[in-house]
C-alpha cells in the first residue's frame, strides 16, 4: 500500500511539474504579448502626436493666411477709400466744368444778341472769343469726364479685388 501511495504521490508530483511547466509557457507568452501589446500603444502614441503636430502646423499654417488675406483685404479697402474720395472730386470738378460751360454758352448768347442789336465788330470779336472759351471748358469737360470713366473702372477693380479677397478669406 505503501508503494501504491509513493507511485500515486510521484504521478501527483510529475503532474505538478507538468502543470506548472505549462503555466510557466503561458506566462511567457502572455508576457510577450504584454510587451507586443505595449510596443503597439507607444507606436499609436507616437503616430498620434505626429499627427496632432502636423494638424497644428495646418492650423497655424491657415491662420498666417488668413492675416495675409486680412492684411490684402484693408489695402484694397484704403485703395478703394481714396479711389472713392477721387471719383466724388473728379464729379465735382465735371459739375464746376457743366456749370462754367452754361455760363459761357449763356454769355456767348447775351453777346451774338447784343452784338445782333448793335451791329457792333468788337461784341461779334467777344462772341467769337467766348464761343471759343466754351469750346475750351467744353474740350476740358470732356477729358474730365474721359478720366472719371477711367476713375470708375479701377474703382470697378478695386471693388471687385476687396470682394474677392473677402471670398478668399471666407473660405480660408
Amino acid at each position: 500500500a505503501q508503494q501504491q501511495q509513493a507511485k500515486e504521490d510521484e504521478q501527483d508530483a510529475l503532474q505538478a511539474k507538468n502543470l506548472a511547466h505549462t503555466d510557466s509557457e503561458n506566462a511567457r507568452h502572455a508576457v510577450r504579448d504584454a510587451k507586443q501589446e505595449e510596443g503597439i500603444a507607444k507606436e499609436n502614441i507616437k503616430k498620434r502626436d505626429i499627427a496632432k503636430r502636423q494638424a497644428q502646423r495646418a492650423v497655424e499654417s491657415q491662420e498666417k493666411k488668413a492675416q495675409a488675406q486680412q492684411a490684402e483685404l484693408e489695402k484694397l479697402r484704403k485703395e478703394l477709400e481714396v479711389l472713392q474720395r477721387r471719383v466724388a472730386d473728379k464729379e465735382s470738378e465735371i459739375s464746376r466744368q457743366e456749370e462754367n460751360i452754361s455760363n459761357a454758352e449763356r454769355d456767348v448768347e447775351e453777346a451774338r444778341s447784343k452784338a445782333l442789336d448793335h451791329d457792333d465788330p468788337s461784341l461779334e470779336d467777344e462772341a467769337k472769343q467766348r464761343a471759343q472759351a466754351t469750346q475750351a471748358a467744353d474740350e476740358d469737360l470732356k477729358q474730365c469726364i474721359a478720366n472719371e470713366n477711367e476713375k470708375t473702372a479701377a474703382h470697378r477693380n478695386a471693388q471687385r479685388g476687396v470682394s474677392q479677397a473677402a471670398q478668399a478669406k471666407s473660405q480660408a
